[in-house]
């Protein structure tokens, strides 16, 4: 286990955030159309889909070879930082890892990153539902959006999904993250009863920033409440926007 953990350590400090930044110029095609690095004999891929909230999303489950029915192993669901998506060779890599070392290991995409679906913003407002509850209407697909509250939920049903993997002990399911993800992490850790380890690496846990810092962040919540700016920053708030810091 020490050895593992080493290796989970060196594979995080290998991994840049300017790489990861530079997975926000992906669609969701070409996310899609990235090929996988291939795997070792003894480890093998599930490609599932993970329901947020009523979103898709895309997720690897990776495992053993040869697992038997009556086979009860711990699992990890891994939680990526800034701009992380599941299919950064780096977090393959740490699957892979963790599979020949007797675990059950998810690697999502967040709603509105890599491979997953997007959540929508109605561009109009919405009109009366027809008898079967459908609407039709112009959307915005929202994507690349550093969101606490949605990658919290996004995690917790990342959580729920293994939770129904007929291999997995629910005594023993894990969370493990970096970076930004470090401090979703250790939120989730410290709701979710079901989660029994946690572990972080550099985790972005905020800080104390002082009065003015408070204050523009409330500011700025009441202009996207009242509509005097963009309610979901798609434009300024990308890398070059004036909100992206």
């Amino acid at each position: 286990m020490h050895q593992i953990l080493q290796l989970a350590l060196l594979l995080f400090i290998g991994c840049s955030t300017a790489a990861a930044f530079a997975q926000q110029g992906k669609t969701r095609a070409a996310a899609k159309a990235q090929a996988y690095p291939p795997l070792p004999d003894n480890v093998e891929r599930k490609q599932v889909v993970i329901w947020s909230d009523g979103v898709r999303m895309a997720g690897d489950v990776y495992r053993p070879k040869n697992l038997q029915p009556a086979d009860k192993l711990p699992a990890i669901v891994f939680v990526h930082g800034t701009g992380g998506v599941k299919k950064m060779v780096w977090s393959i890599k740490l699957a892979t890892a963790f599979a020949q070392n007797g675990y059950l290991f998810l690697n999502f995409d967040y709603r509105g990153w890599g491979e997953s679906d997007s959540r929508l913003s109605l561009m109009e407002a919405m009109p009366e539902p027809d008898e079967s509850g459908l609407v039709t209407v112009q959307a915005r697909a929202i994507r690349w959006q550093m969101d606490f509250a949605d990658q919290t939920t996004d995690i917790r049903h990342a959580i729920a999904f293994m939770a129904g993997e007929p291999n997995l002990d629910p005594e023993r399911i894990g969370i493990l993250g970096t970076s930004y993800g470090g401090g979703l992490t250790s939120w989730i850790a410290a709701n979710d009863p079901r989660v029994k380890c946690a572990a972080v690496q550099v985790p972005g846990m905020g800080g104390q920033r002082g009065l003015p810092y408070y204050k523009r962040g409330y500011g700025l919540m009441t202009s996207q409440a009242r509509g005097e700016t963009e309610s979901v920053p798609y434009e300024t708030g990308a890398p070059t926007g004036k909100m992206a810091s």
